[in-house]
């Protein structure tokens, strides 16, 4: 147990601590207001306080962490105030200018203008303070630090050309024609013909269908299925469609599932808790994760849907334009409502890669893509935590804009 002393004890600085002691470093702690107490401690112990008090390790404090608004003084180092900001997100609940999505993007961030949004700053603190707690209290012992990958694949469409309604697959065909995409006409009629009502391991397959090789490459995946109904943003086939049934179902054998709303659905609380309810019948089983389509994440709107309708993880969090840390962690936190200054149950799990993001954002070349996923892994490897990618089952079909970019996941699941 490691005791910590601060003059008061906030909630903002208990969920830091909880955040750097339990889920990082996998120890209990105490925070003390009594100094008498503290300095009597003879094992591991922390200050939290604008000077130091006896032979512990001392995080100086440059600032009052429970008034913040000001975001001209964000850049004072005290590393308890910058942990809390990035884990908290705390500059999304202030004004901001929102891309054509309604999206917090990174180029409106006031940290990650003097903090690298690709090193985990939080977790670089937890590193940093373990090894200072060593050195101090060499008896002291910690838990091996964990570290791992995880692949995770947005279904946003779950095939390509299997599942078309009749007037759908008329007007699909008429375009190949007018186009002269002829490869695209005779597929349709080679998919539909190779694929049975109980067949999932076509000779041909369906270009959208590439869960056989992410299934080939790991064991590990979070699948999160869109169920919602067609709009602008939403293109999957209806939900009541036997293909895709037959094949969500058949996934939630092996691995997790979580709900991938709807683009309009964070607008609409009912709508949210009819897709998880949609996606539920579907597989058989309770749905207690999510990812957000397209990362439309608005605080602290989204969260408390989700909570509303018994979601237990969140996926989302990470930048749709920008690789890094969005929350300057690679580990899980759990969500904290600003508004009501209080540690919610969900849990967030950030990612910090995603295929859209890296070919379309940032304009990387497969290669280059390969080069920042090992970068994040030598990162992962010395600060613990999780190393999170988004893919998508679309993206793998090896064509069009797509062709070459198949080589992600290989280079991602090779990391283990």
């Amino acid at each position: 147990m490691i005791l910590i002393y601060t003059e008061y004890n906030h909630p903002r600085i208990h969920y830091v601590f909880q955040h750097i002691c339990n889920r990082i470093w996998s120890i209990p702690f105490e925070i003390t207001t009594d100094k008498e107490l503290f300095s009597a401690h003879s094992t591991a112990k922390i200050s939290y306080s604008e000077t130091q008090i006896s032979n512990e390790v001392s995080i100086l404090k440059k600032g009052n962490i429970s008034d913040l608004n000001d975001s001209d003084k964000w850049n004072l180092h005290d590393d308890m105030i910058q942990c809390f900001l990035l884990l908290s997100r705390y500059e999304e609940y202030m004004s901001f200018t929102a891309d054509v999505h309604q999206r917090f993007p990174y180029s409106e961030s006031t940290q990650f203008r003097y903090l690298d949004v690709e090193k985990p700053f939080v977790d670089v603190v937890a590193y940093e303070l373990q090894q200072k707690i060593k050195a101090q209290f060499p008896d002291f012992e910690f838990p091996k630090l964990d570290y791992s990958t995880q692949l995770t694949v947005d279904i946003d469409r779950v095939y390509h050309h299997l599942g078309l309604k009749t007037m759908n697959s008329l007007e699909f065909l008429a375009k190949k024609i007018a186009k002269r995409k002829l490869r695209d006409f005779f597929n349709y009629f080679q998919v539909k013909f190779h694929y049975g009502v109980d067949d999932l391991q076509p000779t041909i397959r369906d270009d959208y269908d590439t869960y056989h090789l992410i299934e080939s490459k790991s064991e590990n995946v979070l699948f999160f299925v869109q169920v919602g109904n067609n709009s602008m943003y939403d293109h999957n086939y209806d939900y009541r469609n036997e293909s895709f049934r037959r094949r969500i179902e058949h996934l939630s054998w092996k691995h997790k599932i979580g709900l991938h709303p709807s683009y309009f659905s964070n607008d609409s609380l009912e709508k949210l808790a009819e897709e998880k309810l949609r996606l539920e019948n579907i597989t058989g089983k309770p749905i207690t994760l999510s990812r957000q389509h397209y990362i439309r994440l608005q605080f602290p709107q989204t969260y408390r849907n989700l909570i509303e309708i018994g979601i237990q993880e969140d996926y989302s969090l990470g930048f749709p334009d920008r690789i890094g840390y969005r929350a300057g962690t690679a580990f899980p936190l759990n969500w904290y409502d600003l508004e009501h200054e209080k540690c919610t149950e969900l849990k967030l799990f950030p990612f910090q890669l995603m295929d859209v993001t890296l070919k379309n954002y940032m304009n990387f070349s497969p290669e280059k893509s390969i080069e920042k996923i090992e970068e994040f892994w030598e990162q992962t490897k010395q600060t613990g935590g999780t190393l999170s990618i988004i893919l998508h089952n679309q993206n793998l079909s090896n064509r069009k804009d797509w062709k070459g970019w198949r080589v992600l996941l290989d280079a991602f699941t090779r990391l283990t």
